[in-house]
């Protein structure tokens, strides 16, 4: 089963997310999230809008295979533990 997030909680994992808004006023559609962003309400149907991870990703920065000046990362806004973790994929239907 899918892990739904709603508008005021925090992501848990960087990645791309299907929006399903409550009043179905627009389509569902993708928006990215940074692991600790803040789940946004909507600006017509408010809390009733819902997330759901659709491809978890890791921030180039915060992977272990690339190197970068320590100053450009900001490690409170990567997952440190993706490490080794392969991004969960689900079927995009576009």
């Amino acid at each position: 089963m899918t892990e739904v997030f709603r508008q005021g909680s925090k992501a848990q994992l960087s990645g791309v997310y299907k929006v399903i808004h409550h009043r179905k006023h627009v389509a569902p559609h993708y928006v990215t999230m940074l692991f600790g962003d803040i789940f946004p309400p909507c600006l017509k149907c408010s809390s009733g809008v819902r997330f759901e991870l659709a491809i978890s990703a890791v921030h180039a920065n915060a992977h272990h295979i690339f190197s970068v000046p320590r100053e450009s990362v900001r490690s409170d806004r990567f997952m440190p533990s993706h490490r080794g973790t392969p991004p969960i994929e689900a079927p995009l239907k576009w």
